[in-house]
């Protein structure tokens, strides 16, 4: 078997990927990518580059597949925040290369990831922290340099832009207050640590609730939240004293699970109110 080098500018199908011995992904290196070549296949530098991009099994498989090149001058961009690797992982999708993911001639560990704050707005920046230790034995590196044995803290800085998604409603970008998680990992699909960081807003989308709206719309906003609260407080499901036993507990969840996706119209027969 044979090591495959590939140049390309996206992300492309790769049907021979089990037929060769590696494949040495080089874009576009420019006019001295020969001497970079060589280098990295004898061994004088280490490999530390990571795939910008989800190289997906087959192009059927792409999030746009079904809307490009579109109608006429017309192309519809319905992936909305599932754009890339969230696309693949919310499908079920295995890629053939996951977001992220790049090998080296030496082995990474990661530890001590934290967030400089464990709340903030969305107006603020959030530092997050994680150690990364070189466990091979030779040099590697990508944002670090990292000696064989060495370890350092990568820092990245989180702001707005991080955590928001492009809103048309205000035309603007927007933050989804609640909580986010931050995660450390070799690619997408390669994760190692986690943890979470609430992000609140002051901004509001408008907000229009009619008689068909679902309960569970009405929850997703901290106002609808304490109005939903109540009604479910309201409600006679039935369950009289047993809510505490793992029956009635589990029929009461079961029940308030129901109620999210009613509409208004028809939960106002369950309630006294």
């Amino acid at each position: 078997m044979k090591t495959l080098l590939s140049f390309s500018t996206t992300a492309v199908e790769m049907p021979f990927a089990d037929k060769v011995k590696g494949i040495l992904e080089m874009y576009l290196g420019g006019q001295n990518i020969g001497t970079a070549e060589k280098a990295l296949l004898f061994g004088e530098a280490n490999p530390s580059g990571k795939l910008a991009e989800t190289f997906p099994e087959k192009l059927s498989h792409n999030p746009s597949y079904l809307n490009f090149p579109g109608n006429m001058d017309d192309v519809d961009y319905t992936e909305g925040i599932f754009v890339g690797y969230r696309y693949y992982d919310e499908k079920g999708i295995k890629p053939l290369f996951p977001f992220g993911h790049g090998l080296s001639y030496t082995t990474f560990e990661y530890s001590n990831l934290t967030v400089s704050e464990n709340e903030i707005k969305d107006d603020k920046t959030l530092t997050v922290m994680v150690d990364v230790t070189n466990t091979g034995d030779r040099e590697g590196f990508e944002k670090l340099f990292l000696k064989a044995g060495e370890t350092k803290k990568a820092v990245f800085h989180l702001d707005k832009r991080s955590f928001a998604y492009y809103e048309p409603d205000i035309h603007d970008w927007f933050v989804e207050y609640g909580e986010f998680i931050i995660e450390a990992g070799s690619s997408s699909r390669d994760i190692r640590l986690s943890t979470s960081v609430y992000v609140s807003s002051d901004t509001k989308l408008p907000v229009h609730f009619t008689l068909n709206t679902t309960c569970g719309e009405i929850n997703s906003i901290p106002e609808g939240r304490a109005m939903f609260e109540d009604i479910l407080s309201k409600i006679d499901c039935g369950f009289g004293d047993t809510a505490s036993d793992d029956l009635g507990a589990s029929a009461k969840e079961m029940m308030e699970a129901m109620i999210r996706d009613m509409p208004l119209r028809t939960l106002v027969t369950f309630t006294n109110v």
